[in-house]
């Protein structure tokens, strides 16, 4: 009946200590590169921001538009931020404006929608 979610505790009678796992909900970031575009989770609201929580292997449908504001009209691709040997590096996931992504639970940092007015950022 009790749940005990400290390191230590007094044991003053018999009792019956029983595990409990539960999967891990992972938070996974997704944003315009610069602010120059909207992302949509699951068909939800286009914003420059927007975040889900999941559990590995769970899909996350994404779209992006541009924000017209900045004037850029070409799509490079979807990229996800992770830590290397030379600090932080962009890897492209996927290039198409919508894409089902899985989570695998290794995600270190934001997943962003790039558009540009013609240059890639990352090459």
């Amino acid at each position: 009946g009790e749940i005990f979610d400290e390191y230590s505790f007094y044991v003053t009678s018999d009792m019956i200590l029983s595990p409990v796992y539960t999967d891990t909900i992972y938070t996974i970031y997704f944003e315009g590169w610069n602010y120059d575009s909207y992302v949509s989770v699951n068909g939800g609201e286009s914003y420059h921001f927007n975040e889900f929580d999941g559990k590995k292997g769970e899909k996350v449908e994404l779209s992006t538009t541009p924000d017209p504001e900045y004037g850029c009209d070409v799509f490079i691709g979807w990229y996800i931020e992770h830590y290397g040997k030379g600090g932080l590096e962009y890897k492209l996931l996927n290039n198409n404006q919508s894409f089902t992504y899985t989570i695998t639970g290794k995600e270190g940092g934001f997943i962003y929608a790039v558009w540009t007015t013609g240059e890639n950022p990352f090459t």
